[in-house]
């Protein structure tokens, strides 16, 4: 009969052998073509030689995942999952890879280069909005200087209260609007989370509600 050591010893070899497994899974399944893995692994010079042999790609779109690279993208594709469904993983271009991995060396070359500053994710989540939320002033400077359009989560959460008043001039029913599967976040819980006051109230006396619940049942207040 085995020992309880040798049983512990097996163990420790399945779980480690399981760890590697996710490891590969993970870093396997969250870039699209050769672009979007230069883009997201910070591959420069291959960026550099992919777009010069095909500058068309650099608005492609390829399978996107949250914090790309590492074991939290795993960890993160399953907060997507909520009320007994899975939200569609998103795909994006190649600077939502590059915004995402906080990389504005990485986005500098690629937004002469005709990367569209406002392009979305297929979940809906804009390029400014990823480097609002990963809190990169950098990477918002650059992509602001360079056209970038705040949508109505970005406004918020940037406390920009002129671009907030034109959104919900434009469309009053923006002040219900959520924020992809991903969140499912209000304007206000955006305004509220980064200490925005003069956001929060604008939004509050337009008519958004205190206790709108996001993922994990989160209210903005």
């Amino acid at each position: 009969m085995r020992s309880l050591r040798d049983r512990k010893g097996d163990l420790g070899r399945w779980l480690c052998i399981g760890a590697a497994a996710l490891l590969v899974w993970t870093h396997a399944s969250c870039a699209g073509g050769p672009l979007h893995q230069a883009a997201g692994s910070g591959d420069l010079a291959r960026l550099r030689v992919l777009l010069e042999k095909n500058p068309e790609a650099v608005n492609e779109m390829g399978r996107y995942r949250w914090r790309p690279w590492t074991f939290m993208g795993w960890m993160n594709r399953l907060e997507l999952v909520g009320d007994g469904t899975i939200a569609p993983e998103p795909r994006g271009t190649a600077l939502h890879f590059a915004v995402a991995r906080g990389d504005t060396e990485m986005a500098a070359v690629l937004i002469p280069r005709g990367a569209d500053v406002n392009a979305r994710l297929t979940d809906d989540s804009t390029v400014l909005f990823l480097a609002v939320e990963f809190g990169n002033d950098d990477l918002v400077e650059l992509l602001l200087s360079n056209g970038a359009e705040p949508d109505m989560h970005s406004a918020a959460a940037l406390g920009d209260v002129a671009a907030v008043t034109r959104l919900l001039d434009t469309d009053p029913d923006l002040i219900h609007a959520r924020h992809t599967e991903h969140t499912r976040r209000t304007p206000l819980h955006w305004a509220a989370a980064r200490g925005h006051e003069e956001v929060a109230e604008l939004l509050l006396s337009r008519g958004a509600d205190p206790n709108a619940k996001a993922r994990r049942h989160i209210t903005p207040l």
